[in-house]
């Protein structure tokens, strides 16, 4: 099956979190910022985000952004599985 371009985003964000550069606690920045430092509509983005947060990897709160959460302590089981780099087997 073909990737989306939602999946290669949440690809994307998923390396970021699990590789630290966004770390447990961050913001993310606003919608529009995002989609644009990423190169991606925002329809897109909004794909993506709902994987990671139904990964719960990130929480998002009406009105107060989208938090990243940790991973080890949240993550279901395809994060972790996705962490040993072992998804899909």
């Amino acid at each position: 099956m073909e990737k989306t371009l939602p999946d290669f985003i949440a690809d994307e964000l998923i390396a970021r979190i699990y590789i630290g550069v966004l770390k447990p606690g961050d913001r993310l920045p606003a919608e529009r910022l995002l989609a644009e430092s990423l190169g991606v509509d925002r329809t897109s983005l909004r794909m993506a985000l709902r994987t990671l947060s139904r990964m719960q990897l990130v929480r998002a709160v009406r009105g107060s952004g989208i938090t990243v959460l940790d991973y080890r302590r949240h993550a279901g089981l395809d994060a972790g599985k996705l962490a040993r780099g072992d998804l899909g087997t």
